[in-house]
């Protein structure tokens, strides 16, 4: 039997597609983060995936949307990291 608190996560991951829309954090080839260079120095960076910029970017037009309608349905945008078993 699983602890009060996995069964509270699990309920929340289910009701709001947590597995479903989530987004690798980087970009990856054969499970190799892919680097950018950034700036004259060409310090590398993590690169970001495609995914999961395109999921932010969606989510903070629905909160600024809401901020400039006067809606007060939201208050910020909450970024979630986790992994998969």
């Amino acid at each position: 039997m699983k602890p009060y608190h996995e069964k509270i996560w699990d309920n929340f991951c289910s009701r709001y597609g947590v597995r479903e829309k989530g987004a690798f954090l980087f970009e990856t080839n054969n499970n190799i983060v892919k680097f950018i260079e950034i700036g004259r120095d060409k310090r590398l960076f993590l690169k970001r995936s495609n995914a999961m910029e395109s999921n932010v970017i969606q989510e903070v037009k629905k909160v600024l949307s809401d901020h400039e309608s006067g809606g007060r349905r939201f208050e910020g945008l909450i970024y979630m990291m986790y992994w998969l078993q």
